[in-house]
């Protein structure tokens, strides 16, 4: 039904649109373009097909609400005999242009309807009072438009700013997973669901760049990391990068960093700014005389650092990072997870290297020599740490032979647990090549004991140490209470005297000893034979 209600039409502050005509529409195909001067509200009741609005395609599999913009071409395929749908054209008012609203009509899109049958009511209710002998229809059928249509559009654009991020996050997903291949805009624009151009504007709004330049810059951080830990030839990483070939990748990488991709590389090698995120981290860098520019500090980890920044005391702070601007991260994953969002946020500051949580010590202290340039002073170190450690073994075998040696570590949860081979044990059981009591092969880190399963350990030696400590004084009151308990109960008492059982602490350093490092590690070795060669009960 036409609608000419100019003569009756009184516009008021908050009138944004007029309607222009209601059609029912039971055509099986149809192409046409949409007017130049209404927009167009096409609604699908229960029916599958297929409509193209420009270049954005959407499948019909039941009820559907889209906007066409005006002046689309619209290609509208139904399936059925029985099909149909409503076609109602509207005009936005000058008003609209100062609200929020204006923005989702200049896209074809699909609206998010929460509650489908206020919408089939909306098209009954417009039916009926276009069909009455009323000559305020008009205005009345103007403002029950408004009424029904503005609540849809304000929950349609409450619910695309809740998923937003979470359609152009699907996209970086997806330059990710095919940052070797050749990707349009439009490509992008069809993973996030989403109209090219709206899809560049909403990407650039939200990550101050265009989709393209952030793939590029992608592919520029990617590159990055590799150069820097691996030896593979320019061409060889451009090519697998997506560029055309490594003179064009060269002239991106120096437009995009200041320096050829060579001299970059050297750069991190000899005087590159790197940020430890955990003493891991740290404790490899100063075996290989090489204090971090920023990393974290605490008490937990007690070494001197000299000029190091802070990063913060138990996490990186990221305004840190991004004031501190350091070339290169270097980091640990967490056991059993991959690479978590912050991670990946920190990849965005600066090439970030993660090593692998199951990865053992040696390969990460390898793997940050060669990153830094220090392969031979490595090859060195690791030389000095094994002989040092087969002259420990000796000796201490000589004092213990073949006893069992475990482990047991308190923490500030009130819960005591056994080490395996890894931290502490590695050094123990698979550098100094103490025997461990049976079950302790079993254990992969740590795991939680009671008191009764202590107790059923055959260990003829039981060195205490802590577990978790975050580097408070607290944390010593608590470690050190839960080791009172331990020693003042009669089983215990009666148990290690009985089994003329020797115990050891180590708790004097905090985590000095017990970080997965090559710092800590060469320390720990000549703790455990200051610990052996004592005669006295270290506890008592």
């Amino acid at each position: 039904m036409e609608i000419d209600n100019s003569s009756y039409i009184l516009q008021g502050k908050n009138d944004y649109f007029r309607l222009g005509a209601m059609r029912r529409h039971e055509k099986k195909l149809s192409t046409y373009q949409q007017s130049n001067s209404y927009f167009s509200l096409l609604v699908f009741m229960e029916m599958k097909g297929q409509v193209i609005i420009d270049s954005m395609h959407y499948s019909l599999d039941n009820r559907h609400l889209f906007i066409v913009p005006c002046g689309s071409w619209v290609h509208i395929s139904l399936n059925g005999d029985n099909s149909y749908y409503y076609d109602i054209q509207f005009e936005a008012l000058e008003a609209l242009e100062k609200s929020h609203l204006h923005l989702i009509l200049n896209e074809s899109v699909e609206l998010v309807v929460k509650n489908w049958d206020v919408v089939k009511c909306f098209v009954e209710e417009l039916d009926q009072l276009l069909n009455k002998s009323d000559k305020w229809k008009f205005k009345k059928v103007d403002v029950y438009f408004q009424e029904m249509f503005i609540p849809l559009l304000e929950h349609d654009v409450q619910e695309r700013k809740k998923s937003v991020n979470q359609h152009l996050y699907r996209t970086i997903e997806y330059m990710e997973q095919h940052i070797s291949e050749q990707i349009t805009r439009n490509e992008l624009a069809a993973v996030a669901g989403l109209n090219p151009d709206y899809y560049s504007r909403i990407f650039k709004k939200i990550y101050k760049k265009s989709p393209v330049t952030y793939l590029t810059e992608l592919r520029i951080r990617h590159a990055k990391q590799r150069m820097i830990q691996s030896n593979e030839s320019i061409k060889s990483i451009a090519f697998s990068l997506g560029f055309r070939d490594e003179f064009y990748f060269s002239r991106k990488f120096k437009t995009e960093i200041g320096v050829a991709p060579t001299i970059y590389v050297n750069r991190i090698k000899m005087e590159g700014k790197l940020a430890s995120l955990n003493h891991l981290v740290t404790g490899h860098l100063l075996a290989l005389k090489t204090e971090p520019y920023a990393a974290i500090v605490n008490a937990a980890f007690p070494v001197k650092l000299n000029h190091t920044l802070m990063l913060g005391e138990k996490v990186p702070e990221l305004n840190r990072l991004w004031d501190i601007k350091p070339d290169l991260i270097i980091g640990r994953g967490k056991r059993g997870e991959t690479i978590t969002s912050y991670e990946q946020m920190v990849g965005q500051i600066a090439p970030s290297i993660i090593l692998d949580y199951s990865e053992d010590w040696r390969t990460h202290f390898q793997r940050i020599a060669r990153i830094i340039g220090k392969e031979h002073e490595a090859d060195r170190w690791m030389d000095y740490y094994e002989d040092k450690a087969e002259k420990l073994r000796h000796r201490i075998k000589g004092r213990i032979g073949d006893d069992r040696v475990l482990i047991v570590a308190f923490g500030i949860d009130n819960n005591m647990y056994l080490f395996g081979k890894r931290n502490i044990g590695t050094v123990l059981y698979n550098d100094l090549h103490l025997t461990a009591p049976k079950g302790v092969d079993e254990i992969a880190h740590y795991k939680e004991i009671t008191m009764d399963e202590l107790l059923c350990c055959e260990a003829n030696h039981i060195i205490f140490t802590n577990f978790q400590h975050d580097g408070s004084t607290y944390a010593d009151w608590r470690i050190q209470h839960q080791l009172n308990i331990l020693l003042e109960d009669e089983r215990w008492k009666n148990h290690i005297k009985q089994k003329e059982i020797k115990t050891y602490n180590l708790f004097d350093m905090r985590h000095l000893y017990t970080s997965y490092n090559a710092m800590s590690h060469e320390i720990l070795l000549d703790k455990i034979l200051e610990v052996f060669e004592r005669n006295n009960n270290n506890l008592l």
